[in-house]
């Protein structure tokens, strides 16, 4: 019998070392594909389990190529882990949701059936370690309540009736790592618009991963009708959410689970000063950034090119692709005096009172703007409420039809690339 118990004893460790592994879109599953050279595994997109089951779920899923661009990005969400179970293909299966109960799949190869060529194979087995160091998968479904950050690949897998899987099939796989009951933690800030610095009294855009508590939904919240309008004054707190700027209250505007967005407080310091995100009673780590005495950039209408502007009239300016119905857009027209806005330009001649929700004052000189490469006229630039800077500016005759590049320079710094302006010749 002790003969008898040693060779099954043996076969499970076999099993375990050397079990059988998957078969189906296998190399793209363990990085081995010809595609896997695009996924960037040093740029990480936080996301949550929300947005990634919006996705549209591709109508092709190849056998050995990857579907661009969710299977070349890797994401970081936060989740609670409520299943988990060793496969047959010795990938451990995990279930994640989120609190309004929509849950995905995300999977941890086995080493043993990744390939010593493939980039993943040392986050598969980071992963794989940090995952038995916590809990031990059987060939049965557990169940957990585990808050955790998990690292990985995006993946459209078939739909087969898996436990946990999500309506497009969208999984993390494979998982190249996973924290147990993680603290908040902030991965990018900067000026709303895309300057890479901060300044004081600018809007800025922490992104990281749980920085909100996971109950403030999808679309996150506002500050909205908060109570300390009523005296005047912008919340520094929403949502038992709070941001310190080089130790100083940031005034906060929207919390989400991946992205913050906040007013920062007066404050001279030049150079680089910590940031610190406060969830609940878990603080992230601090975060440095670099501070200016301006960090300009002009706003942008979502996540297009287009600069927040209207017409004299108020009317929204922008190309008429991005009306939707009760809010047309139209494109501006050389000669034609608009109104654009942006964030970061500094402190006005009229002196600020930091927290206070009314703020306004020209600036200390005329930005110099440029569309499509020619000096347009300011008229006007100054500050009309908290962080948000009006510029007047008549277009350049020369200014052609199409989107046209806007620039503007100030206090030493220049907006970002990319912004534009559409204009239509008339």
């Amino acid at each position: 019998m002790s003969r008898l118990r040693a060779v099954v004893a043996l076969a499970v460790l076999c099993i375990d070392a050397f079990g059988q592994c998957g078969v189906e879109r296998w190399t793209v599953k363990t990085g081995t594909d010809t595609d896997s050279k695009l996924v960037n595994l040093n740029n990480v997109t936080a996301t949550t389990i929300a947005n990634l089951v919006a996705l549209p779920a591709p109508s092709n899923k190849p056998e050995t190529n990857r579907v661009q661009p969710t299977e070349t990005t890797v994401f970081v969400l936060s989740a609670t882990l409520i299943e988990f179970k060793l496969e047959d293909d010795s990938d451990y299966h995990l279930v994640l949701s989120d609190s309004a109960g929509k849950t995905l799949i995300a999977e941890i190869p086995s080493p043993n059936c990744v390939s010593s060529g493939s980039s993943f194979t040392l986050g598969i087995t980071n992963a794989r370690s940090e995952f038995d160091a916590h809990l031990k998968p059987g060939t049965d479904f557990q169940t957990a309540n585990v808050p955790v950050l998990v690292k990985g690949v995006g993946f459209f897998d078939f739909l087969h009736g898996q436990t946990g899987v999500a309506p497009n099939g969208i999984e993390l796989h494979p998982v190249l790592d996973i924290i147990f009951n993680p603290v908040p933690t902030v991965t990018s800030v900067n000026t709303a618009g895309g300057f890479p610095d901060i300044a004081q009294n600018d809007w800025i855009e922490i992104k990281g991963t749980g920085l909100a508590p996971s109950n403030v939904g999808p679309n996150g919240m506002s500050w909205g009708s908060a109570p300390e309008f009523a005296s005047g004054k912008m919340p520094a707190q929403l949502g038992n959410v709070s941001v310190k700027v080089n130790g100083k209250a940031a005034y906060v505007d929207y919390i989400g689970e991946t992205q913050i967005n906040v007013l920062t407080p007066l404050d001279s310091a030049q150079g680089q000063v910590p940031i610190v995100v406060t969830n609940g009673t878990n603080s992230t780590a601090p975060f440095t950034v670099n501070m200016r005495t301006v960090a300009p950039s002009f706003l942008l209408f979502g996540a297009s090119k287009s600069v927040v502007a209207t017409h004299a009239n108020g009317s929204l300016l922008g190309p008429t692709s991005m009306s939707v119905p009760g809010y047309p857009f139209t494109p501006a027209q050389p000669g034609e005096t608009i109104v654009l806005y942006a964030a970061g330009f500094g402190l006005p001649t009229t002196a600020l009172v930091d927290g206070s929700a009314s703020q306004s004052g020209a600036l200390q000189t005329l930005p110099v703007i440029q569309i499509g490469g020619a000096s347009a006229t300011v008229q006007f630039a100054g500050v009309i409420s908290p962080g948000l800077y009006q510029f007047n500016v008549i277009v350049p005759p020369t200014a052609g039809t199409g989107d046209n590049p806007l620039i503007a320079t100030y206090g030493g710094f220049t907006t970002s690339t990319g912004a534009v302006i559409a204009v239509e010749q008339r």
